[in-house]
C-alpha cells in the first residue's frame, strides 16, 4: 500500500526556498523543515531503517 504523494518540481522549489528564507528564525535547518512542512501539509516520514527485530 503507497501511501506517498508525489509533488510537482514548483511545489518541491517553493519549499526549499521557504526553508532558506527562514533559517533566521529557527534553532536547527530541521525545525525549520517541520515548520514549512505544517504549514503546506505535508507530512514528515521518519525513513530510518528499522532492525527486524524492532518491527
Amino acid at each position: 500500500m503507497k501511501t506517498s504523494q508525489r509533488y510537482s518540481s514548483i511545489e518541491r522549489e517553493r519549499a526549499v526556498r521557504l526553508v532558506f528564507d527562514q533559517q533566521h528564525q529557527h534553532s536547527s535547518q530541521w525545525s525549520v523543515i517541520e515548520s514549512i512542512a505544517s504549514k503546506i501539509g505535508c507530512t514528515l516520514v521518519d525513513k530510518q531503517p528499522v532492525a527486524a527485530d524492532q518491527a
